[in-house]
């Protein structure tokens, strides 16, 4: 959940992209980042928006031929459907690790180009991204139930078809809602051998009840709304989605039920994945690791989350 509108927000992203690279060489090209905005936060009810959802797919994919990644798109089934995910892979023969990753209700896979070009590439380890329930090629599957890690178990059943990816070296990130989705998969899917939970909403912040939906700006809120499916002023009914993903109300957290390794991260004043969060979360599997960061408000900045979450994974895949 990000404050700021969306426009503004995909116009940072796109200045911050220029400073670090030259025009025509950016990982991840200004305008994927302004078609992003374009469609941000709902692109569920209008052919414009979707038209500029795709226009940042294909923006992406010219992007990865330039760059020389081994790219390809994905047909992920699910529940009688397909969605769609992008698989990178590293220089070389393989099998590789991979790390598969999806953000929140307002991250698309388009945005961790930067991930896999500065560290998981150098690092030998594939990455596979793909938008979290009720968002992108996901929205077919709104985040109103609980098991949004579904979607990350589905990609796992087609990374284990694929004799390039290593089965016993599969990892699992996410940011923000993302981050309670990547978490959730540490104590349902043993395929999974590490879990890094960025900035992930745990327990505290979803349990507070209408009040909390009723604070959330109206950009964060519509967000929020599109991904459940539900309509933006049934404030009732958004809080209680939040109460029932709460990995602590399912039962899954608040004590030791997994020996898959987890990484809780954030800030260290993060509104939405306080403190209390991360620890509770990383004491519930024997191998728990809790990160903070001297940052500010929800979500460490990309630049200070990669190198963590990248080293991280390095160590424990």
């Amino acid at each position: 959940m990000d404050r700021r509108g969306g426009g503004g927000r995909a116009q940072g992203r796109s200045r911050a992209v220029r400073r670090r690279f030259p025009r025509g060489t950016e990982p991840v090209p200004p305008s994927i980042a302004l078609l992003h905005g374009r469609r941000y936060p709902q692109h569920r009810e209008t052919a414009r928006e979707d038209e500029a959802f795709r226009k940042g797919k294909d923006a992406y994919e010219e992007a990865a031929r330039l760059a020389g990644w081994n790219f390809e798109r994905l047909d992920v089934p699910l529940e009688g459907g397909t969605f769609e995910a992008f698989l990178h892979l590293p220089a070389g023969e393989g099998p590789f690790p991979v790390v598969v990753t999806a953000g929140g209700v307002d991250f698309s896979k388009t945005e961790n180009g930067m991930l896999f070009e500065e560290f998981l590439a150098p690092a030998g380890t594939a990455m596979v991204t793909f938008d979290n329930a009720g968002f992108g090629d996901s929205k077919d599957w709104p985040a109103d139930r609980p098991d949004t890690d579904r979607l990350y178990s589905a990609v796992v059943d087609v990374l284990l078809t694929d004799q390039r990816i290593d089965a016993e070296r599969i990892g699992a990130m996410g940011q923000s809602y993302g981050g309670n989705s990547a978490a959730r998969l540490a104590f349902t899917d043993e395929r999974v051998k590490a879990v890094a939970s960025v900035c992930g909403p745990v327990h505290e912040s979803m349990v507070i009840g209408i009040p909390f939906v009723e604070n959330l700006p109206p950009q964060p809120r519509a967000t929020l709304s599109a991904r459940y499916n539900v309509p933006v002023e049934d404030t009732e009914r958004i809080a209680q989605l939040l109460g029932e993903a709460s990995l602590v109300n399912q039962g899954l957290v608040g004590e030791v039920r997994t020996d898959t390794p987890i990484l809780a991260f954030s800030n260290a004043d993060d509104p939405f994945a306080p403190v209390e969060d991360l620890e509770r979360l990383a004491a519930s599997s024997t191998a728990g690791e809790v990160k903070v960061i001297e940052g500010h408000g929800h979500c460490p900045l990309i630049r200070d989350r990669n190198p963590v979450v990248a080293d991280w994974f390095e160590r424990v895949l």
